[in-house]
């Protein structure tokens, strides 16, 4: 049994870990700006209303140009982006579950529910729960 290799090399590991951290923590004090390396989000959303919550967030991926309404809960490793240059429009009182996508030209109506995993890729209907990641299914919430 090596030293170096039981004793030695475990705690240069978690010092060069601590080390790292401490780097990066003291880029966000210094920049002020940035949480990414704390949470790993890319928000780059120019207006986001202060009633939208963000519930466990980590892994939040928000376009330049989204459009999110009032009272919408957002949870974590949610990606509301882009394609071909066309965004998404979030209705009021909105749930986005947990790892979702909304991609792209779509409208997502007010009280609308987006399941955890589901691939939005076309308009949700206002008060439906969109689901499933393959086959969508909507069901109204009413």
């Amino acid at each position: 049994m090596s030293i170096y290799k039981n004793v030695i090399r475990p705690l240069l590991h978690k010092i060069k870990r601590f080390r790292n951290f401490i780097r990066d923590l003291l880029v966000v004090i210094v920049r002020g700006w940035d949480l990414r390396l704390l949470t790993s989000c890319d928000m780059k959303i120019y207006r986001l209303p202060k009633s939208t919550e963000f519930w466990h967030p980590v892994g939040i991926v928000i376009g330049g140009k989204v459009k999110i309404g009032e009272h919408c809960i957002i949870r974590q490793n949610v990606t509301l982006g882009q394609v071909k240059d066309k965004y998404p429009v979030i209705g009021n009182n909105v749930e986005v579950g947990a790892g979702a996508m909304v991609l792209g030209d779509v409208v997502v109506g007010d009280g609308a529910v987006i399941a955890a995993g589901a691939v939005v890729l076309k308009d949700v209907p206002a008060n439906t729960m969109y689901a499933s990641r393959f086959e969508p299914y909507m069901k109204p919430l009413i």
